[in-house]
């Protein structure tokens, strides 16, 4: 119920920073997840190379609860996991949600611009921009990689 908010959230790891250039978060995407009776929402804070966990059920932040790499442009869900990509690293990222580990299980190539990507059908799926095609792989193997080339117009 947002509106029983008494007080925005600041995915600001320093609230005195609020506003100012040097402390551009950058929050381009967003995700939810339910552990038992705890909701949260994780933020991808793209400048800062990480992704805070709001806990939606008390309104804490834990503004760097992962670190991700440079250019990370989309995350999502899928069972235990939060899935991140990475344009500036060519990878994608899996992070476990209740231990919070990262792993990169996905290197794309270089120049590629990973941009987009869900989990479907059993299987990752991550356009890759500059290459005009799509990365897939199964979600129990992401790392045997299969490129789907789009067709030019």
């Amino acid at each position: 119920d947002t509106d029983s908010v008494e007080t925005p959230l600041s995915l600001l790891k320093n609230s005195s920073c609020d506003g100012k250039p040097e402390c551009l978060e950058c929050p381009i995407d967003i995700a939810g997840h339910s552990q038992g009776n705890t909701h949260y929402a994780y933020v991808l804070k793209s400048i800062s190379n990480h992704v805070a966990r709001v806990n939606l059920t008390d309104g804490s932040v834990d503004s760097d609860w992962a670190v991700v790499g440079p250019v990370a442009n989309k995350l999502w869900v899928n069972g235990e996991s939060l899935f991140v990509v990475n344009s500036g690293a060519n990878n994608l990222q899996q992070i476990e949600l209740l231990p919070g580990r990262l792993e990169t299980i996905s290197v794309f190539p270089v120049s590629s611009n990973p941009y987009e990507g869900i989990s479907a059908f059993g299987r990752h799926w991550v356009t890759l921009l500059m290459d005009g095609s799509i990365a897939t792989a199964p979600i129990e193997s992401p790392d045997q990689l299969e490129m789907v080339k789009l067709p030019t117009p």
